[in-house]
């Protein structure tokens, strides 16, 4: 069953950017393991940096989460903003386009695309 984790965090004053630069550097390297479908890293209100991952199952992202790179990356990121919420929750329902359903299903290759959005006013 599909999975969505998600991470809020609040940096340390004055490490804003050290811990943006982290969070994307986590997901620049989960965006090749196997069962992830999609991540954006997001900023949360004005204090508050997020990052949100769609995972095929829990299984597989609860084992990418055990790998010693990743490990290093969180612990780091634990450090630049103690406060950090995550939640792991399995879908049970909802809507998606064609293209990603079957990506979920296993019938379609996934690719990793990177993009940067401008900033949001």
């Amino acid at each position: 069953m599909a999975c969505l984790r998600l991470t809020m965090i609040e940096p340390r004053e004055g490490y804003r950017e050290e811990t943006q630069a982290a969070l994307t550097m986590l997901d620049e390297k989960l965006a090749t393991m196997p069962g992830l479908i999609f991540s954006f890293v997001t900023e949360i209100e004005s204090d508050k940096l997020g990052r949100i991952a769609l995972w095929r199952s829990k299984e597989e992202a609860n084992h990418v989460a055990m790998r010693e790179d990743i490990m290093a990356l969180r612990a780091r990121l634990r450090m630049l903003a103690p406060d950090t919420e995550e939640t792991l929750m399995e879908l049970r329902s909802g809507y998606l386009p064609e293209p990603l359903a079957a990506m979920i299903a296993g019938d379609a290759a996934m690719e990793p695309v990177a993009f940067k959005l401008g900033a949001v006013a």
